[in-house]
């Protein structure tokens, strides 16, 4: 099963790279919920950000803030939604967040 998730993220990060971003919600959406994981949720809100459906993203972002919050990628997810909402404030926290837990990665 881990090999399963492994190759399904690979695939993932294919479509991203072509911008089939819309395939990879259609691909995320279609699996049972026992087989999500915050990988998997990341990418989905990272899609949904990648679509323009800002509002949607930082939703489904917000689903595995407890278990991400303190992540480089969680953080520069949630701050890409806010700032595309316009919602400046929330946008700043998140990415000063993200420069704090790696400032080199910026």
């Amino acid at each position: 099963m881990k090999i399963l998730k492994e190759e399904l993220l690979e695939k993932i990060e294919r479509l991203h790279e072509l911008e089939k971003y819309q395939e990879i919600i259609d691909l995320i959406e279609s699996l049972p919920a026992e087989q999500l994981n915050t990988d998997l949720i990341g990418q989905l809100g990272r899609a949904y950000n990648n679509v323009e459906n800002y509002a949607k993203g930082l939703e489904i972002l917000k689903t595995i803030e407890f278990e991400e919050g303190h992540s480089l990628l969680w953080n520069w997810r949630t701050g890409y939604s806010y700032f595309f909402l316009a919602d400046f404030v929330n946008a700043e926290k998140c990415f000063l967040k993200a420069y704090e837990l790696d400032p080199d990665d910026n």
